[in-house]
């Protein structure tokens, strides 16, 4: 699995950039990386910080979405599907574009336990219209005690920035 990972991160040095620019990548790729892995636990610790900190705003430090954006052809998916891949055995299946949106997305949420929902190359109208309403629902789970809902994944080459409402709620990635 290492290998896989450090094959990936060498083969940035083929195709993308300045060296800078090739740094910037590895590092935000290795920041998402780490979050991927870690997300099956983001709703039990959003719950307890809730719980701990009495209506307080500290769940707000542990995302339960991530969104790779804007880096076109520079294998966004292939790295998603190794994530998956290494977390699960297997790749994931991708859910629909049609399928983003406020009401989709939490019933899945309620359908799935732990095991990212993946949302590939997802346009920007669907982004536009239902990320707010999808991200800024920080307390979902909370009441019902539910600690085992999906964490969502956003594959984009479709929008150019992400706003600060939802950048502050999630793990963004340019």
């Amino acid at each position: 699995d290492l290998e896989g990972i450090i094959k990936y991160f060498e083969g940035i040095n083929e195709f993308y950039g300045t060296e800078e620019e090739k740094a910037d990548m590895k590092k935000d790729l290795f920041d998402f990386m780490n979050w991927f892995f870690s997300s099956i636990f983001m709703p039990r610790l959003r719950y307890e910080g809730y719980h701990t900190y009495y209506n307080n705003t500290y769940y707000q430090y542990f995302p339960v979405v991530g969104i790779l954006y804007n880096i076109e052809n520079s294998g966004k998916t292939t790295f998603v599907k190794l994530l998956t891949k290494l977390m699960c055995g297997k790749e994931i299946l991708e859910s629909n574009s049609s399928d983003f949106t406020a009401t989709e997305v939490e019933k899945k949420k309620y359908l799935c336990e732990g095991v990212p929902i993946l949302y590939n190359d997802l346009d920007k109208d669907q982004y536009n219209k239902y990320s707010g309403k999808i991200v800024k629902n920080d307390i979902f789970g909370i009441k019902e005690k539910n600690f085992n809902y999906p964490s969502i994944v956003i594959t984009t080459n479709k929008i150019s920035e992400i706003t600060k409402d939802i950048s502050k709620r999630t793990v963004a990635k340019k």
